[in-house]
This record gives C-alpha cells, structure tokens and sequence, in this order.
C-alpha cells in the first residue's frame, strides 16, 4: 500500500496533522546491537494518532512508516523497520522490529507481536495475545490460532456480504484466489508476498553484509 504523505519527522506540518498527547511521544534509535548507529529515519503519512509514552524507532534497514489514520494508543511501541499500513488502529500493543501490519488490522490492548511477523489486511488481534505466528487477511486470531472470519470488522470496513461470502468460500477452497473481486485478491497477494519467512531469511542476509 502506498504511503501518499511520506514526511520526516521533524517536518513542518506533522503537529497539525497528527493529533497528539501534550507529553508527546519519542523517536528512539533503534534497539539493535549491531544496527544501533544506523538510522533511517521515521515516515509518518497523513493525519491519525499517537498517544502518551509511545515509542517509535527508526529504522535500520530502511524508514519505519505509519500510514494514513494510523491510531496507536498509549504506551505503544512501534520496532524499527515495522511498516504499519493505512487505517490501522493499534491500542497500546507491543510490535517487535521488521513486523509488518496491513491496511484496517485492528490491534488489541496489551497485545505482543514478535519480530518480522505479517498481519493480514482487517485482521483482529484480540486483548493480550503473544503473536509468533503470521495472521492471515480478514480473520481472527485468538488463543494460538485463526478461530474465525473477522466478520464484525469487515462489515465496519464496508465490506459487502457478496464480499464477505467470497472470502469465506475461498478459504474454505471453494473458489481459486483468481475467481476472487480484484480489491480482495490484491490484499491476498499482498499478504503472500510479504510473509514472515521469505522476508525474514532476506532481511538477515542484508544485515550480515
């Protein structure tokens, strides 16, 4: 997904565009013993939420970037290199570096994401969930595995029920990912090419160059 205000952190213009905590938050070097010098800085997009004591690193490898009406809630931590898509509401959740969030996910409070996890487009991660595993699209993830369609979220997102039956029928091998509506296909790709394992093992051989 595209970052269409892809801004500094120092920039003019952020403080009114992001509504913001008057104890603000930090952008910290990134926790990392090897990458600790390096910085690529933070990219904010347009307008959304950053709540007290939240941390924000900047990136190793390349920028951190929070999308557009991103909502993260107090006592956040977003990892270095994460890449936090459009529409994403985090609630004072815990995200480990290199993890990648997709557009509408919706993140619970207390919630602990391990590093260079995926989470699928308008997925929920529900109150006090350890996260080791990637999350697929438009599902729900609760106590070590996908119980369900995140059928309430979907419907939230305007999400027809023609759409909402498509998913259904594709995760249940009904219908092929070609046979899917274009919008819902793309998020499918999106999250097949972005997850945890393939970037993991690239990742780590950048970082031994």
């Amino acid at each position: 997904m595209s970052f269409l205000c892809n801004k500094s952190l120092n920039s003019a213009g952020i403080m009114t565009s992001w509504k913001m905590q008057k104890t603000d938050f930090m952008t910290v070097y990134p926790f990392h013993r090897e990458k600790f010098d390096d910085n690529f800085g933070l990219e904010l997009g347009k307008k959304g939420y950053i709540g007290m004591f939240t941390i924000l690193e900047r990136g190793t490898l390349s920028p951190t970037k929070i999308g557009d009406n991103v909502w993260i809630g107090h006592h956040s931590i977003i990892g270095h290199d994460c890449i936090i898509e459009n529409d994403v509401t985090i609630s004072s959740a815990q995200v480990a570096g290199h993890t990648i969030i997709q557009e509408g996910a919706n993140i619970g409070l207390g919630v602990l994401i391990h590093q260079f996890t995926t989470i699928g487009a308008y997925s929920f991660i529900p109150m006090g969930t350890h996260l080791f595993v990637d999350v697929p699209p438009f599902t729900k993830y609760h106590l070590g595995c996908v119980r369900e369609l995140n059928t309430i979220g979907l419907e939230r997102n305007n999400f027809s029920s023609n759409d909402i039956d498509q998913i259904i029928d594709y995760y249940n091998s009904k219908v092929e990912l070609n046979d899917l509506p274009i919008k819902i296909k793309e998020y499918f790709q999106c999250y097949y090419e972005q997850r945890r394992n393939e970037r993991r093992e690239a990742i780590i051989k950048e970082m031994k160059r």
